[in-house]
């Protein structure tokens, strides 16, 4: 029979691999943005370092001691946090576990930082610095899900990678947007209004990506069930009554023109997303895990 790692192993190490796929997120971010100078966000700075330095009152360090201290908080405290994910997931389960998580980790992350770190508080920080900050974290929550609780099930597999992959996508578009408008449009003033306008549309794509993604997932995960009424009816409800609905009235009636039906058509899969999902939690009550006689 084979021997399977007990929950606290691999709670720590689906936290050392939430670690890695952080690290990678920050140096694919870089790769990202050659010609930005600085620290990311506080996690890639000297703050954490300092963090540690001032709870263990190491008195005065240098930057590079504060680096160093950084990564060694990192690499251990990343690690074994992934042990409270585990201990939730045996709790309440999944996806309320990553949830509770993910609220937990950002929850220190706001309050550490400005309290031990004195950095600003969250509500001052650079709009780039917030996006780094919450897209890292959120690329540390996935793999800590995927590895501890999701690769023994097909279907939360497919939700972490997939979700995993459409947040490093959304996070590029707030990050980089103009970087990526101007590989399609001349970067000349002639163009100025219309890369304003692709800029301003893509913030609101970030946020696209993740609930087009979250339900393009969701669906594939009830067919694998044979269950497809549903979900078709789904998407009509989120796309021409939430969607359509949401965007004309953003558009029109409050004015907010183009931005306003994709915040509209963002709005109508988000609904759908969170439709399939809850089949998705519900499918045994529901009776799709039963087998079918062919």
């Amino acid at each position: 029979m084979r021997q399977h790692l007990a929950w606290p192993v691999r709670s720590v190490l689906a936290g050392t691999a939430g670690t890695a796929t952080m690290t990678l997120a920050y140096a694919l971010e870089r790769r990202l943005r050659p010609r930005f100078k600085g620290d990311l966000d506080y996690d890639d700075g000297l703050v954490p370092g300092r963090i540690v330095a001032t709870l263990m009152h190491l008195g005065q360090v240098t930057d590079r001691e504060d680096h160093e201290l950084g990564l060694i908080l990192r690499w251990s405290y990343g690690s074994a946090f992934g042990l409270w994910h585990g201990l939730l997931r045996r709790t309440i389960g999944e996806p309320w576990a990553s949830a509770a998580f993910g609220g937990t980790l950002m929850t220190a992350t706001f309050t550490l930082f400005p309290v031990l770190g004195r950095t600003p508080p969250p509500w001052r920080w650079p709009p780039a610095m917030l996006a780094t900050s919450v897209g890292t974290h959120a690329a540390y929550v996935l793999a800590v899900a995927g590895a501890d609780d999701g690769v023994r099930r097909a279907g939360w597999t497919a939700w972490t990678m997939g979700l995993g992959f459409m947040a490093t996508m959304a996070m590029v578009m707030w990050i980089v947007p103009q970087r990526l408008v101007t590989l399609f449009l001349a970067d000349v003033p002639q163009n100025a209004e219309a890369i304003a306008l692709a800029v301003s549309f893509l913030k609101v794509a970030a946020a696209f990506q993740l609930v087009d993604g979250a339900q393009v997932i969701g669906a594939g995960m009830l067919r694998g069930l044979h269950d497809t009424r549903w979900p078709l009816l789904f998407a009509v409800i989120g796309y021409w009554v939430v969607g359509l609905g949401v965007g004309s009235w953003l558009a029109f009636a409050a004015d907010w023109k183009g931005v306003g039906i994709w915040i509209g058509l963002a709005a109508g899969l988000a609904s759908v997303a969170a439709l399939m999902l809850a089949r998705w939690l519900m499918r045994e009550r529901l009776g799709l895990t039963r087998p079918r006689l062919s």
